[in-house]
């Protein structure tokens, strides 16, 4: 790594050096340039901007719709495993449930236990009932 960042320096610095020396070539020769003259010709800074402002709007675009898509497709991809998984979570809760009893029976004496208090609650419902009329 560092080779190729020497070599694009020594690769820069004589692109320098050939610039400067072609520029003193001409002032040797007797060639001089005017002050408003730029070095070097390329299009002019409006054309520029226009162009850049058309791909930046193009390339932004192009960028929203496809954050777009990627999250429409990742919500539907979270909800696709999601339904997958409660369908499992279901289906093994059934299992676990068909195994193995609910409720075990209670034992004699408590279920005559909880008799006798809703009959006692009956009555003392109908006895409520009979003071209020």
């Amino acid at each position: 790594m560092i080779y190729f960042i020497l070599s694009l320096f020594f690769l820069s610095l004589l692109g320098i050096i050939f610039m400067i020396e072609r520029k003193l070539v001409r002032l040797q020769n007797g060639e001089v340039l005017p002050e408003g003259e730029p070095l070097f010709h390329g299009p002019h800074m409006e054309d520029l901007k226009r162009d850049i402002s058309k791909s930046l709007k193009k390339y932004g675009y192009i960028l929203i719709v496809m954050t777009i898509r990627f999250y429409f497709r990742s919500v539907s991809l979270l909800k696709s495993k999601l339904r997958k998984a409660s369908a499992r979570i279901k289906n093994l809760s059934r299992k676990i449930n068909t195994d193995h009893p609910r409720k075990k029976e209670a034992n004699k004496f408590l279920k005559r236990i909880s008799e006798y208090k809703s009959k006692v609650r009956k009555i003392g419902e109908k006895i409520k009932k009979e003071e209020n009329l």
